[in-house]
């Protein structure tokens, strides 16, 4: 009951694309994306020959990308769906399959690599370093930027610059998948170099961040060349 008006319960609930679960899994989720880009890889398939390779580049962005985009940052890391998130990440590839027509073993790495294409691994790591960076720059939601300031409010840990973040501490695995943990720890491990201005005699103590246009085409670089295809 909210105000006195009955609210009715449902197993699952799609706010803006993305499916709540009321058990808080991503499941439902992660197999809607996979349903939605089975059913655009099979159209891709038959009018791929009827169309341009510019053509097929923005379906592939338009049907399947923008699907997985969408929430990445909450949905990804779950690690007990692992073998659904390799499923989408196997239809993508299947998609590209097509768009340079390859046989279905043929492997597509090398080729979204030359084309600077990214794996879900490599996106998740890009959107997450934006939502640090975004917090780095204090643009990122009240919500957001008072989790990670609590937690260097409250740890022992002294930096020497803003160059750092402090980790939430992880009593279970699932703990350890919270953005409070992880995006500190990605945030932390890329160059500085991607993620501030250059300093006066690499002044670590008077760095600026780079503003978020200037961040992403670096981080997607660093992405390409550093973060795991899976």
């Amino acid at each position: 009951m909210i105000d006195g008006n009955a609210i009715e319960r449902v197993e699952n609930y799609t706010f803006l694309g993305t499916k709540i679960n009321q058990h808080l899994s991503w499941k439902p989720h992660m197999l809607d994306i996979l349903s939605k880009i089975q059913r655009n890889l099979g159209v891709v398939r038959k009018i791929s020959r009827f169309i341009d390779r510019h053509s097929l580049f923005q379906l592939y962005h338009s049907l399947i990308m923008s699907h997985i985009r969408n929430g990445i940052v909450v949905w990804f890391h779950s690690q007990s769906h692992a073998a659904i998130r390799k499923k989408n990440q196997a239809c993508a590839n299947k998609f590209l399959q097509i768009i340079f027509h390859l046989k279905p073993r043929d492997s597509v790495r090398h080729l979204m690599k030359e084309n600077k294409l990214l794996s879900m691994n490599q996106i998740y790591h890009l959107e997450v370093a934006k939502v640090m960076q975004k917090f780095s720059l204090k643009t990122i939601p009240t919500p957001f930027f008072d989790i990670f300031e609590r937690q260097i409010r409250t740890s022992q840990t002294r930096t020497r610059s803003g160059s750092t973040v402090v980790r939430a501490p992880s009593s279970t695995k699932k703990c350890a998948q919270l953005i409070r943990c992880i995006g500190p720890e990605i945030w932390n491990a890329l160059p500085n170099s991607v993620r501030f201005l250059p300093s006066e005699n690499n002044d670590l103590s008077n760095q600026l961040p780079l503003s978020l246009k200037q961040f992403i085409p670096g981080m997607k670089k660093y992405a390409i060349e550093n973060v795991p295809f899976h």
